[in-house]
């Protein structure tokens, strides 16, 4: 009986599909005349640095990190990594027009990811990731996390509502003014 006192009835968890804070970067891959592409890259929490796939800065300048080799501890082994790379790129979901000057930790490979923004970017760019309702936020600008599988085509959200719904409704009322105006044999 007492047992049954202190189990009491187990909460369930609901089901949902496993959420990340993913997010598709621009990534500056040449310098002068700029160059980017679109990277995958998960806002990490348990990373203490950023780092980013090599593949994508074969045309910046690359210095040895401070120390010989940097070494972190991951779930699919160690990892190393004895470059970084001054990079520049954008996270347009959270802020269109803020370019991002960093030096990553440059890898060979990030498995499913090209790159991955650690505790480093997010303190000091402040970004707040709230497991309580899936969003990251960023000075005001929110992004929804994202099913780990995400591609970029399912990406981009609008946040506020459907902004389009009042355009819409705008050039309608245009091409109604416009034609009751000749109807009634006006230019």
């Amino acid at each position: 009986m007492l047992a049954n006192l202190i189990r009491g009835h187990p909460i369930k968890s609901p089901k949902t599909t496993d959420l990340w804070p993913i997010t598709f970067v621009r990534f500056n891959t040449s310098l002068g005349k700029p160059k980017p592409v679109t990277v995958k890259a998960p806002l990490d929490s348990g990373g203490s640095e950023s780092l980013v796939t090599k593949k994508f800065v074969k045309k910046l300048r690359l210095k040895k990190s401070s120390n010989s080799s940097t070494v972190w501890t991951t779930p699919g082994g160690e990892m190393h990594a004895n470059q970084k790379v001054k990079a520049q790129f954008t996270m347009s979901e959270l802020h269109e027009d803020c370019l991002i000057e960093w030096n990553p930790h440059v890898a060979k490979a990030l498995g499913k990811y090209d790159m991955i923004i650690g505790r480093d970017i997010l303190q000091f760019l402040k970004i707040d990731l709230r497991f309580s309702d899936n969003i990251a936020e960023w000075d005001g600008g929110e992004l929804p996390f994202k099913d780990g599988k995400a591609t970029l085509e399912e990406a981009y959200h609008i946040a506020e509502g459907n902004v389009m719904d009042g355009t819409v409704s705008h050039t309608k009322r245009i091409i109604d003014a416009k034609y009751q105006k000749v109807s009634e044999g006006r230019p």
